[in-house]
């Protein structure tokens, strides 16, 4: 026969909140958020704005090259023209982004900076909000990143959705959950992000509010990329799916 207090500790130890165990356990605790939908209260998410004209795809590839040993430089290639863009001291730990007309990267300090996508120029560089950087998106004027933090304790894992300024670093708006968010996507004037839930979140742009929200039913989701130039969403696990504009994205 397993006791009442039995159930009790193990309750506590799994972090889930027993109606039975309250009355028995006088020491007050903090309520902690170990899962939940993104998609909690949140509106679904309709057919995205009509696509914009795409430009044409610029032939350039960002990388970092050592100098010297210890020294070393983020060069932009253009391979179109045949030669260097510029080349630049910088010590990156993450692999370049070229953005909409600024290159992003992480330092070795941890710091996010962005290039000028000219000239080579820093523009900005700015603390990043969490540990682990997962990739940034470039819609107008304003760059969006998130960051994730890795922790086997409930109340220190989450995400963070950042918007700053392309020109300078300052920040627009900035957005934080109690789980995982993948990198995020453009659509129009949407920023598209796929959370542990395996919902799909979007946002606005311009302002960080959420605009929609969904699951494909009960299909579990791995990754989410928007088509180029369609509008359409590609996103799936071990099979991919397409989703055109003007379909309904359900729960």
């Amino acid at each position: 026969m397993i006791r009442p207090w039995t159930l009790c500790a193990w309750a506590s130890l799994l972090g889930i909140a027993a109606s039975g165990c309250a009355g028995r356990q006088q020491q007050a605790t903090t309520k902690v958020i170990l899962a939940g939908s993104v998609c909690s209260e949140q509106p679904p998410l309709g057919a995205a704005e009509a696509p914009r004209p795409m430009t044409a795809g610029r032939a350039l590839v960002a990388y970092v090259a050592e100098r010297a040993p210890g020294v070393n430089e983020l060069v932009l290639y253009d391979l179109a023209q045949g030669q260097e863009r510029f080349r630049v001291p910088a010590a990156l730990r993450s692999r370049p982004e070229i953005l909409g007309d600024v290159v992003v990267a992480v330092d070795d300090q941890g710091a996010l900076r962005g290039y000028d996508l000219q000239s080579g120029a820093l523009r900005f560089e700015r603390a990043l909000e969490r540990g682990s950087w997962l990739g940034a998106v470039q819609i107008g004027e304003r760059v969006v990143y998130t960051t994730t933090s890795m922790s086997f304790r409930p109340s220190e894992r989450g995400s963070t959705v950042s918007a700053i300024s392309a020109r300078d670093g300052s920040q627009t708006w900035q957005r934080s959950v109690p789980y995982v968010l993948s990198r995020p996507h453009a659509q129009g004037a949407r920023v598209l992000l796929l959370s542990d839930h395996a919902d799909v979140w979007a946002l606005a742009a311009d302002s960080g509010k959420s605009v929609g929200c969904a699951r494909l039913g009960a299909e579990s989701l791995d990754w989410l990329e928007p088509s180029a130039g369609s509008g359409a969403l590609l996103l799936g696990a071990r099979d991919a799916r397409q989703l055109q504009p003007g379909r309904e994205l359900g729960a």
